[in-house]
């Protein structure tokens, strides 16, 4: 059985055995909901669809909350912690700058991908002094490079200054 959230509907496979137990008119009181019903017609477990499909049976969302294999959280709790406390906590994230493995890093694309080229954004006259700066830094840094011929995939450069005066 594959739990499935985003499905609405709960599906089995046929199940082909002629060894099926024979279906009681009688009703009786279900342990799962306590209430009187006939077998196998329990609402706690939900309704299922019988499907003729090679495929594992699927467990949608409704099945997955009436029979408590998840649970629907409908609050959020945000613990009070200070910027300076975070920094501190996750003093590792927040020092030097991230790397890759040694290796190149190869994106893989779908096969039907369509390259795409954004134009050039407008830098503003004040600002291009210091992005010049910021790029060569980058680039020294080796955390940034210069891409010399044309290319199919081109991506706008978005700056924002950070209080401090900063390029991000």
């Amino acid at each position: 059985m594959k739990e499935e959230t985003a499905v609405t509907v709960n599906s089995v496979k046929r199940n082909r055995s002629q060894n099926q137990p024979k279906q009681s008119s009688q009703e009786y009181e279900c342990k799962k909901c306590g209430r009187k019903h006939k077998p196998h017609e329990c609402p706690a477990y939900g309704k299922f669809y019988v499907v003729n499909v090679k495929s594992k049976p699927i467990l949608g969302l409704k099945g997955c909350l009436e029979l408590k294999l998840i649970e629907r959280i409908d609050a959020i709790e945000c613990s009070k912690i200070s910027k300076n406390e975070l920094i501190k906590q996750y003093k590792d994230v927040f020092t030097g700058t991230g790397e890759f493995p040694d290796e190149l890093y190869h994106i893989t694309l779908k096969d039907n991908a369509i390259p795409v080229i954004h134009p050039p954004r407008q830098v503003p006259q004040a600002l291009q002094p210091k992005l010049k700066e910021t790029l060569d830094k980058l680039e020294k840094e080796k955390i940034v490079s210069k891409v010399n011929k044309p290319t199919d995939w081109v991506q706008s450069l978005v700056i924002v200054e950070k209080p401090n005066g900063n390029l991000r």
